[in-house]
């Protein structure tokens, strides 16, 4: 019971603590991120003696794991109080706009189907907005992930699957699972537009619910999260359509990836 209780005070005194604090850039920043890069390397060393079959088994384990990560994370998200009022004030039934939509959760969810059913398309599709996704949600943390002490569990949950979902790169690439090839980005493109057509009538339907806030799962309704999608919706102001022509640059962007992949790999 003693070493339970000062385990306690060590963790309540670790989340309490300002110097814990991360925001882009500053040491707490790039120490998760030194952290999580040792951690890569050293998952990427024992991929890398694996053959075909244990490699997809190691992998398919990885990414349960993360799911189940994922799901606790969602879940824990959806009952943080303090959260859900910082991000939707005043707003009711405000956890309709907490749901695993978002297009880095659907590579953390896809990731274990498309290995357990070994499907390529799939896997490109997760490969792709697993590798672009999370350096997005890094480089542009959400409010209600910034300048927020790292011990919490919504950081926690923020950084650890966001990375994860990373991981799978190396995973894969160095134990021969899956290296991307050119005829991979068309099937990335096309199921990514899928998921933005369904995203934007799935936010239609919760605006017609009238909860007091605007759904913008994939970000196919308001494009000010990033500065690159604000100059899309500039050109073509429409919902949905103006992310069209940004699948076109996204696949400019994988050409360009699995250019330098053959380069260098």
């Amino acid at each position: 019971m003693y070493y339970e209780r000062k385990f306690h005070d060590i963790v309540i005194t670790m989340r309490e603590s300002k110097s814990f604090v991360i925001e882009k850039g500053n040491k707490v920043f790039y120490g998760v991120m030194a952290f999580f890069i040792v951690l890569t390397i050293l998952g990427s060393i024992h991929f890398r003696n694996l053959d075909f079959e244990r490699a997809r088994r190691h992998l398919l384990i990885f990414n349960l794991f993360s799911l189940t990560l994922t799901t606790i994370y969602r879940i824990r998200l959806i009952d943080d109080k303090e959260y859900m009022e910082t991000v939707y004030p005043r707003v009711k039934n405000s956890w309709w706009f907490e749901l695993p939509f978002f297009p880095c959760n659907t590579a953390e969810i896809l990731y274990s189907l498309a290995i357990f059913l070994n499907f390529r398309g799939l896997l490109s599709y997760c490969f792709f907005l697993g590798f672009i996704g999370p350096i997005l949600a890094f480089s542009s943390p959400p409010l209600g992930f910034e300048k927020e002490n790292f011990f919490r569990l919504r950081m926690l949950g923020f950084y650890c699957t966001h990375y994860f979902c990373l991981m799978n790169i190396p995973f894969m690439m160095i134990s021969g699972y899956y290296v991307p090839e050119y005829r991979d980005i068309p099937y990335a493109l096309l199921i990514y537009a899928i998921f933005s057509t369904i995203m934007y009538f799935m936010n239609r339907y919760i605006d017609s619910l009238e909860l007091g806030y605007p759904a913008n799962y994939f970000f196919v309704m308001d494009p000010d999260f990033h500065p690159l999608f604000r100059k899309a919706y500039d050109f073509i102001p429409y919902r949905l359509i103006f992310t069209y022509p940004l699948i076109l640059l996204v696949g400019l962007i994988l050409s360009i990836f699995v250019f330098l992949l053959r380069i260098f790999v």
